[in-house]
């Protein structure tokens, strides 16, 4: 598994945030749940040029199919973000944390299914 650059991580965040901008971003909660299996992801080194993908084409179909505020994308970012620290980042561990090798890889897997259309 190929793991992202540190050029290829700023994007990610940069995506985060400029889609957060955007004027329609979907459901709030599907919203935030996408980042926080991103974030987790991430936290777990397990991000890779599919997982990337994957979730760069969930976000853009999140973002164009309904309306919430660049506010509220904004906030639920932020939740999300501070909830994957609180509970994982905190921990010490980093990608040695067992919870890597469920909730990280069922994250991982999330976004290369929805890539490949199994989701």
């Amino acid at each position: 598994m190929a793991i992202l650059s540190r050029r290829q991580a700023t994007w990610a965040t940069l995506l985060l945030m400029t889609a957060a901008q955007q004027l329609s971003a979907g459901d709030g909660e599907t919203y935030e749940e996408l980042v926080r299996r991103f974030l987790i992801a991430r936290h777990c080194e397990l991000v890779t040029p599919e997982v990337m993908n994957g979730f760069r084409i969930e976000l853009m179909t999140l973002l164009d199919s309904g309306a919430i505020s660049a506010t509220e994308a904004q906030a639920r970012r932020a939740a999300a973000g501070e909830a994957v620290r609180q509970r994982w980042r905190n921990s010490g561990k980093g990608a040695q944390d067992p919870r890597c090798r469920t909730e990280g890889r069922a994250a991982a897997a999330h976004f290369v299914d929805f890539l490949h259309g199994t989701d």
